[in-house]
């Protein structure tokens, strides 16, 4: 039965003595770092699962601004009609100057 302890592992010593002998260090052989195509692997992994969520947050970002952009259109539109007794913006005006629903309600949309 063998008795390990988690600081040395058998043949270690002996190891670091010949990395000693050859004039190497241990360190440069037992710890060896991350390779760049480890590092690449990583984060092409990353990316592949983060892309979706932040194409999502986008999509929502989208719609939240088409949202707002629809409630000040309505609110423009009320403030209209409460203007012009209840009468609502034409989609052309015949005796002015032509201006369309959407020129007329410009001046009461709060611009961003």
């Amino acid at each position: 039965m063998h008795s390990f302890s988690l600081h040395t592992r058998p043949g270690r010593q002996q190891g670091r003595q010949k990395l000693r002998a050859a004039g190497a260090s241990w360190r440069t052989s037992w710890c060896k770092g991350f390779t760049l195509i480890e590092l690449l692997v990583v984060i092409a992994i990353l990316a592949a699962i983060l892309f979706p969520v932040f194409g999502r947050a986008r999509e929502n970002a989208r719609r939240a601004s088409c949202i707002s952009n629809l409630k000040q259109i309505g609110l423009g539109v009320m403030q209209y009609t409460q203007d012009y007794d209840e009468q609502y913006p034409r989609y052309r005006w015949l005796y002015s100057s032509g201006q369309s629903w959407h020129q007329v309600i410009q001046p009461y949309i709060k611009s961003t």
